[in-house]
């Protein structure tokens, strides 16, 4: 369709055990991830109408990275 994605996960310092038998996410972790998402769905939702897909991603992309440098 040739829209730009990005594949992310908030889920840092953490072992890939997602759906194993022993699959856990340390609470600390869970809920820093879910003040990224706070930040970073407004970020990449409210791209102005009209725009063309590169300077919307160019634009998502700056907004994206000051805010999740915030959290770093």
């Amino acid at each position: 369709v040739g829209i730009p994605a990005l594949g992310f996960s908030p889920m840092n310092n953490t072992p890939v055990l997602l759906h194993d038998h022993d699959e856990f996410l340390n609470e600390k972790v869970f809920l820093e991830g879910i003040k990224i998402y706070q930040s970073l769905i407004p970020a990449v939702a409210n791209v102005p109408v009209g725009k063309v897909a590169s300077e919307t991603s160019r634009l998502a992309s700056r907004h994206f990275t000051s805010k999740l440098l915030q959290h770093i």
